[in-house]
């Protein structure tokens, strides 16, 4: 009998992330607990620097103040969100507790509620792999702590919960439409949609369900908003992608500088206003090249592991040609890649290992390096230009794939479910 002729490094690699997907919720669970407790016990160490990590919760606390009046903190620049954030940031302001220990624990449970909500749909793929949700266990501890301490957790909760009930377009179009009134950038997940009634039931259910929810804070709170108008006047965060070549420029003698605005450290001088402009126009591009794709796709062929592909490809293009690209922000990224490796037919597991490596070196940059970063240390910065880097080989291998498979989709050989 002839030898088996050698494996190369992809096939074992292949292979052994096969063997980790098979394995049962119950691993998963358990590694799900393990790295949380590594988690929260990191934040006690001696050098660990927590107080970048943890101060937003103070910053909320104060807001939290304010809103329960009724009134927004439209007198303070660093309110940058949309209207029903006021709900999760005013829930952990409990009488007589520790507000940062309260919003601590309810993003816990909202990262427990995701993993069980990607192990039940990996059930139902072909061989019941837990892809996706090993990509989630892996992907926040890799972020580590600030997942626990930032309003982005409670949002990914909500757009994992849309894209998984993608095939019900009315339950999909009501969910972006509250994540989008928490923080804007779900309903880029809208793009995911077919181009038939489905789409037109999930955008009405998403306006309709807006509607209702800014008509009824309407009735409590003033100048819902308000925040709008700050967006213009920021300038490009540090760790961006657009920041990049100001970082090279701060070492030719650029004449800029780098001040705290709106709640995050922004580069201000020559170039960066024309920067900003062609970011947001790259954003709007690109997202109208993402949805141009996507209808390409026939109606009878889609399904919603592609649709779910759609936005992982929009939400990595909204990362990396936003003006900012704050840590918190892998959060978005982590849990719609695992939403992508738990549908049936998934073909994201490079994106996906991209993502991770990216979350590891946020995790280092963001706060272990954070001063040396601000301070436009070369090192430092060039750690975030990996990431960045990695971030946008990322979109690019999800968009060519998209491109390249979304003619007919006769590849994929999954029966939809039905769409209502």
């Amino acid at each position: 009998m002839a030898a088996d002729p050698p494996r190369s490094p992809g096939d074992r690699f292949r292979q052994a992330l096969t063997r980790i997907g098979e394995a049962g919720g119950r691993e998963v669970t358990a590694a799900w607990a393990l790295t949380r407790v590594i988690m929260f016990a990191i934040l006690l160490l001696p050098w660990y620097p927590i107080d970048p990590v943890s101060g937003d919760t103070g910053l909320y606390r104060e807001w939290a103040g304010q809103l329960v009046t009724g009134q927004f903190p439209v007198d303070d620049e660093r309110w940058q969100y949309p209207p029903l954030a006021a709900l999760v940031i005013v829930l952990p302001q409990l009488p007589g507790t520790v507000y940062g220990l309260w919003f601590m624990l309810a993003a816990l449970l909202l990262d427990l509620l995701v993993l069980r909500l990607l192990l039940r749909v990996s059930r139902k793929a072909v061989g019941g792999q837990a892809m996706g949700a090993w990509s989630w266990v892996a992907g926040l501890f890799l972020l580590g702590p600030v997942c626990y301490f930032r309003i982005d957790l409670p949002v990914t909760a909500v757009a994992v919960c849309a894209m998984l009930v993608m095939a019900r377009s009315r339950a999909f179009g009501a969910l972006v439409a509250v994540g989008t009134l928490i923080k804007a950038w779900p309903a880029v997940l809208l793009l995911s949609l077919p181009r038939d009634r489905a789409c037109v039931r999930a955008v009405t259910a998403s306006a309709l369900t807006g509607v209702g929810i800014v008509g009824l804070m309407s009735v409590f709170m003033d100048d819902l908003w308000a925040f709008v108008g700050g967006q213009g006047g920021r300038g490009i965060e540090i760790e961006a992608v657009a920041a990049m070549p100001f970082h090279v420029a701060r070492h030719f003698g650029w004449a800029g500088s780098v001040e705290h605005r709106y709640g995050s450290w922004e580069l201000l001088g020559p170039g960066v206003q024309v920067a900003g402009r062609l970011s947001m126009g790259l954003t709007l591009a690109g997202l109208a090249l993402i949805g141009g794709i996507a209808w390409r796709r026939r109606p009878d062929a889609w399904n919603p592991a592609f649709g779910a592909e759609v936005a992982l490809a929009a939400t990595l293009i909204a990362v990396i040609t936003s003006r900012v690209l704050s840590p918190q922000y892998m959060i978005w990224v982590i849990g719609v890649a695992a939403v992508c490796l738990s549908y049936r037919g998934a073909r994201q597991g490079a994106v996906a290992l991209l993502v991770l490596v990216a979350a590891g070196l946020t995790h280092l940059e963001f706060p272990v390096v954070w001063h040396a970063v601000r301070d436009g240390d070369p090192l430092a910065t060039g750690i975030v230009a990996v990431r960045n880097l990695l971030l946008i080989g990322a979109a690019v291998v999800v968009v060519r794939g998209l491109w390249a498979g979304s003619r007919t989709g006769e590849e994929d050989k999954e029966v939809r479910p039905g769409r209502g």
